[in-house]
């Protein structure tokens, strides 16, 4: 099957063409890929020179070609927007899937602009129209959100500036068992600098709605967890959030539950760990 995945659907060059939601298997596709590889993917030059505006409408009738950065829909960075008054993102889904999170961020923060990151070029595509499908059944909903086909590892702040997020997300990331392919791991010791890097901070950072600044970490491979919590605990700009803290924050209790992949994990009553941390 082609990456167009258009086998059973029509070529989309306008979001108004989108009414029901897209087929999930028409857009399987691997779980794994090697991140640091070439893989061609297009990128800009620093945030400005993407459109925001046009990734955060304001209604779901707008007009224009519908891009996603993948090879069905491509998106140009050639063009710098004025910056300064651009919509922000300030919730970041890293590794997204096929969505599921960031439907529930929309929902649970409608004012905040969240952003999914995914390298898959198909599952991109399913994630753009589930999302455009969403606004159109639902006006004036769901227009908050977006995804891009991105790799975070090497192009994360080419899309995200200094200090412009409020929470990151890693959900169920790869494991890259084999010891020679750990520095694949979006979770290590030198990524986290980036993190800290885009990741707001200030006083008393902890879990919650507004101030609180966040770096969320599931997975259901115990080894994994407790590999990535020590990159975590050795990085002094991150911090373990009390259990106190946790307990009181909706988000936390809830985000790894809205995956598809979580949601499958419960399912079939697996195990799973998490943990937040919050930018000093």
């Amino acid at each position: 099957m082609s990456d167009s995945c258009a086998d059973n659907e029509i070529k989309y060059s306008s979001p108004k063409q989108f009414v029901d939601l897209p087929k999930k298997y028409l857009y399987r596709q691997r779980a794994h890929c090697n991140p640091l590889s070439d893989s061609f993917i297009q990128y800009p030059a620093n945030p400005q020179y993407v459109n925001w505006f046009k990734r955060y409408p304001d209604d779901c009738e707008s007009d224009g070609p519908f891009e996603l950065n993948t090879s069905e829909f491509p998106e140009e960075y050639t063009v710098p927007i004025d910056y300064g008054k651009a919509p922000k993102v300030t919730m970041l889904d890293v590794g997204c899937g096929y969505g599921g999170l960031l439907v529930y961020l929309s929902e649970l923060y409608p004012e905040k602009l969240a952003l999914g990151m995914e390298i898959r070029d198909k599952v991109t595509n399913y994630v753009g129209k589930r999302i455009v499908s969403l606004r159109q059944q639902k006006p004036g909903h769901y227009l908050n959100i977006s995804v891009v086909r991105t790799n975070s590892m090497k192009f994360l702040p080419n899309y995200i500036g200094k200090s412009q997020l409020e929470k990151m997300f890693f959900c169920f990331p790869d494991p890259h068992f084999k010891r020679s392919n750990w520095r694949r791991r979006i979770i290590n010791y030198s990524l986290l600098s980036l993190y800290a890097y885009v990741l707001k901070k200030g006083g008393r950072l902890y879990l919650g709605v507004s101030v609180n600044l966040n770096l969320f970490l599931v997975t259901d491979v115990y080894d994994l967890y407790t590999w990535m919590e020590n990159a975590l605990e050795e990085h002094p700009l991150f911090e373990s959030l009390p259990s106190s803290e946790k307990e009181k924050d909706e988000c936390y209790i809830n985000f790894d539950k809205e995956t598809e992949e979580g949601k499958k994990n419960s399912s079939n009553q697996v195990t799973i760990y998490k943990e937040v941390y919050y930018r000093k």
